[in-house]
């Protein structure tokens, strides 16, 4: 599946309300004091299928992973070994947040 094919499905999922996209804040890295944009989108696992967006491949970003979306498993993550202090800290925002980034289906554009 190309990009712009994976951006235009999503865009088009957005605007339906079927994944929401969040804005949690912005932070400044310690030790470049490069911007952080902490985002968040919130996928349905049954879009996922429906999409074939498992084709994704590993980069040097990182690898593809699927993970159970609860306060527990933010939590675990938070706590884990190999995570960047950036994606703690937007774990960190969406787990305070929880609540609403669970329930709402209404996108932020």
């Amino acid at each position: 599946m190309e990009e712009i094919e994976i951006i235009n499905q999503i865009d088009y999922f957005v605007n339906k309300g079927l994944i929401g996209v969040y804005f949690l804040g912005i932070g400044l890295d310690c030790l470049t004091s490069k911007p952080e944009i902490f985002t968040a989108l919130i996928i349905e696992r049954e879009l996922i299928d429906i999409l074939k967006w498992s084709e994704f491949v590993d980069s040097f970003e990182g690898r593809r992973f699927e993970v159970e979306f609860s306060p527990q498993q933010l939590l675990k993550n938070i706590r884990g070994e190999k995570i960047m202090p950036a994606a703690a800290a937007c774990m960190h925002l969406a787990k305070k947040h929880f609540e609403i980034l669970s329930t709402s289906s209404s996108p932020v554009s």
